[in-house]
């Protein structure tokens, strides 16, 4: 037997690691005073829309999948209070035609324990941050210590503070985790295929969920290092997501190469082996591995592929760029940008 063919057997048998659950809740809260709308507001958990509200529409808008088994109107009605009330307070405390926004919310680890998030920022220039440790503001910019101190002289805003950012976000996840356990921890399976595009070899996985997935390249058996390789993920409008994983190839029609493909959806890896003399072999436990044997395929399903990530993505990407003009410039390290 090939023993390239007995490499990527081997491969496809690795132990299957699945990761443990974690929830990330994220507000984020924006006045554009030169803008109309001039207030946005959004929440996600993890990569999920929860809900969008514009001072113009002054109604906030449920985007949640599993919204319908969600019965008590008032967790949308106080969310939607607690709205009207940051849009007046930023309204209120913006200077001139500046930006202002805020970033804040918590994160379920997976051994059940909460860390807590709340950053503010005018310009794009972080101006203060909360550590619900302490009870405390803080910030890196030279001659805001007056702001600094005058906040941290107010126990009871920084009482209500602490208290939405741990009690109050701690309950709004474990509610929408509650509701939406079926949405939120389904497994989605990709398709994957590989293509051959002069010196370089793409191994794609469409449509798979959580969006969590391990892809990489093995060359006559040896894996070839992350540095070589380009990966791509982007989401899809149906919230799944597509992946791809490039590498460079030798120009040696006897050398062969595997994409190996893990996600959690799977039983376990599978793999597509590749040479350029135009050899395919794939996991043969796998029906979601296509193996495309000649140029002309190649080109069809190329068309295709792209004429689909065109389709899917340009609806999200649209609202998404679109939403991220009317926001401004966004913490640069903000995991959601």
């Amino acid at each position: 037997m090939d023993p390239v063919l007995i490499s990527s057997l081997l491969l496809s048998l690795m132990v299957h690691m699945s990761h443990a659950d974690s929830y990330t809740l994220t507000y984020h809260h924006t006045y554009l005073a030169i803008s109309d709308p001039d207030f946005f507001a959004d929440l996600y958990l993890n990569d999920i829309p929860i809900y969008w509200y514009d001072s113009n529409n002054k109604w906030l808008e449920p985007l949640v999948p599993w919204r319908r088994k969600m019965a008590s109107p008032n967790f949308w009605r106080n969310l939607q209070l607690e709205l009207w009330s940051d849009e007046n307070l930023m309204r209120n405390t913006t200077l001139g035609n500046g930006t202002q926004q805020y970033i804040h919310g918590c994160m379920e680890t997976s051994n059940g324990s909460f860390q807590y998030n709340f950053r503010n920022a005018f310009n794009g220039i972080e101006l203060l941050r909360f550590d619900t440790d302490t009870g405390n503001y803080s910030s890196e910019i030279d001659g805001n210590q007056e702001i600094v101190d005058a906040l941290n002289e107010n126990r009871t805003a920084k009482k209500l503070r602490t208290e939405e950012l741990t009690s109050f976000c701690e309950n709004i996840t474990k509610f929408l985790v509650m509701n939406g356990q079926e949405y939120i921890h389904r497994k989605v399976a990709p398709d994957v295929i590989v293509l051959s595009s002069g010196d370089a070899l793409y191994c794609k996985a469409y449509g798979h969920y959580p969006r969590k997935i391990d892809m990489t390249w093995y060359k006559n058996g040896q894996i070839i290092p992350d540095g070589e390789l380009e990966r791509l993920t982007l989401p899809l409008t149906d919230q799944t997501y597509l992946s791809s994983v490039s590498v460079n190839i030798s120009s040696i029609s006897e050398d062969a190469y595997i994409c190996l493909v893990n996600h959690s959806s799977l039983e376990g890896p599978t793999s597509i082996l590749w040479r350029k003399s135009g050899l395919l072999a794939s996991s043969p436990s796998n029906s979601n591995i296509n193996v495309i044997p000649s140029i002309g395929i190649v080109i069809l399903i190329t068309l295709i592929v792209i004429l689909f990530v065109l389709a899917s993505v340009f609806g999200f990407t649209t609202w998404e760029k679109n939403r991220k003009a009317r926001m401004g410039t966004v913490f640069n390290n903000d995991p959601s940008s």
